[in-house]
């Protein structure tokens, strides 16, 4: 439900001069409890990374948390929850030394946090540095209830691969050795992002890629609960460094159906069933009927288990101002059509740019069916 707006937090961290971007946020249901994480520039070669947990009116709960403050540069962070441990997983791309890993933290939703954990590099998996990561949850109350970790990975001999890892809920690798999302070793890959939660059944992943200067491509799969990838699976064609949003998984008519957000100027969703992808629709063309009305950039989607709702950067009156604008769209699988029920809501309004926005939606964290979703950016 985007309007009414019914509460918000216009400043997580008032009062710090050091420059605070890329946040990412989650949420637990019974209680509410809604995290943000951001990276903090500590110095030129330095960041760090902080997390707020609030309820779910966005007040505060406890003071700031360091999820990380040591020599390591933490940055690119993102966030996921654990309704049956009520925890969220951290995981950001780690500076160790002269390798890049994937490192992370649980924090327990009352505040409390376990130790750093290495998820791949530093000695741990695979020979090679490791980037950009992304995580999901999952909302199953029980004990197989896992994390899902994808990230990036370049090999010492400069291939790229995809690959995907299980975090249990005490924080511990269930297999020894990552999986790999995709088709084998290309020459680039962008930025991969998974669904926000798996729904209790599947994850959907999805990545942009080169084949060594012959040819680009897009491809997206699906993650079993267990940790399974399979088969990949053609997206639209995308250019080099486009980044596919995934939203959790809606159930309509029996049948489950995710959401890929992408592009920039002109946002395209795409919805993915267990056979791929199978419907396609331009987001300003359906705002505007058929009339784009400028540059949308930064999408991110998410669904609270019937609808998706994607939220998205855009200039204000065409001025270098960014504002953060947010539209609900169903899928109407019978027709293989788009409908729109909340068109670019605007979610603030200020002077400062508003930029690199993330959604969740409550349903995402949680059993309990939810019209609510949560939305952070940066204010710079």
């Amino acid at each position: 439900m985007l309007d009414p707006i019914l509460n918000s937090n216009l400043s997580v961290a008032p009062g710090i001069t050091m420059t605070q971007s890329l946040p990412d946020v989650a949420a637990l249901q019974d209680p509410d409890r809604v995290a943000t994480v951001w990276q903090r520039q500590f110095s030129a070669a330095d960041n760090d990374c902080w997390i707020q947990l609030a309820d779910i009116t966005l007040a505060p709960i406890i003071n700031l948390l360091a999820v990380d403050i040591t020599t390591e540069s933490w940055s690119k962070p993102a966030i996921a929850a654990n309704q049956h441990s009520f925890q969220f997983l951290v995981v950001a791309e780690a500076a160790v030394g002269t390798q890049s890993a994937i490192r992370g933290r649980l924090v327990h939703g009352a505040g409390s946090l376990q130790n750093r954990m290495t998820i791949e590099g530093n000695g741990v998996g695979l020979t090679g540095n490791n980037y950009s990561p992304d995580v999901g949850g999952d909302p199953y109350d029980g004990a197989l209830a896992f994390f899902c970790v994808i990230w990036r990975h370049l090999t010492l001999g400069g291939n790229s691969f995809i690959y995907c890892r299980l975090i249990d809920q005490q924080g511990q690798l269930t297999t020894p050795m990552p999986r790999e999302v995709g088709s084998g070793a290309l020459s680039t890959v962008g930025v991969p992002h998974i669904s926000k939660s798996n729904g209790g059944d599947k994850w959907l992943a999805a990545f942009q890629w080169t084949f060594f200067g012959t040819s680009n491509g897009s491809s997206g799969a699906l993650i079993t609960w267990n940790g399974n990838p399979g088969a990949a699976f053609d997206l639209a064609p995308a250019g080099p460094g486009t980044e596919f949003a995934c939203s959790s998984p809606a159930t309509i008519n029996g049948a489950q159906y995710w959401m890929t957000a992408r592009g920039t100027g002109d946002i395209r969703l795409q919805v993915v069933d267990s056979t791929g992808s199978i419907a396609e629709v331009n987001l300003s063309q359906l705002e505007a009927g058929g009339q784009a009305p400028g540059s949308q950039q930064k999408p991110d989607v998410d669904s609270d288990g019937e609808r998706f709702t994607v939220c998205y950067q855009e200039p204000y009156a065409g001025v270098a101002d960014f504002e953060t604008l947010a539209s609900t769209v169903a899928y109407l699988p019978n027709t293989f059509g788009f409908r729109l029920d909340e068109a670019r809501v605007q979610l603030g309004n200020s002077v400062y740019n508003e930029i690199t926005p993330k959604i969740f939606a409550r349903h995402s964290g949680g059993n309990e069916p939810s019209t609510h979703y949560l939305i952070v950016d940066a204010n710079t």
